[in-house]
């Protein structure tokens, strides 16, 4: 578009009257945007038990670690869960979202990114 008015400005200053092309360089570029979706499974369920939440923590972390995801949707968390990965993954992430009642300690729908 510069290009276009540059040439229709240069023609009229030396007063030449030739077509100006509208055909534009149009740079591609491509990324990579990796996502995930992590089902949580809720704090509270199975404690006690080889499946509660502080005995699978550090592996959902190590799951999620290796695929390396720039983005991350998150079902059944519970906001010391978002902080737990938030403070333990690879990267600087950060937390968006809500519980699915609008108060802290109900489950979240939550994108961390």
């Amino acid at each position: 578009m510069v290009l276009m008015k540059l040439g229709a400005w240069m023609a009229g200053l030396v007063g030449i009257v030739a077509p100006v092309s509208t055909a534009e360089a149009v740079a591609t570029q491509t990324a990579q945007l990796k996502l995930m979706t992590f089902n949580v499974r809720n704090l509270h369920g199975d404690d006690g038990t080889v499946n509660s939440w502080d005995n699978r923590k550090d592996r959902a972390v190590s799951v999620i670690n290796s695929f390396g995801p720039d983005i991350v949707g998150m079902q059944e968390a519970y906001s010391a869960q978002i902080d737990y990965f938030v403070t333990h993954l690879n990267g600087n992430y950060q937390s968006l979202g809500t519980s699915r009642y609008g108060n802290k300690t109900d489950e979240y729908s939550n994108i961390v990114y």
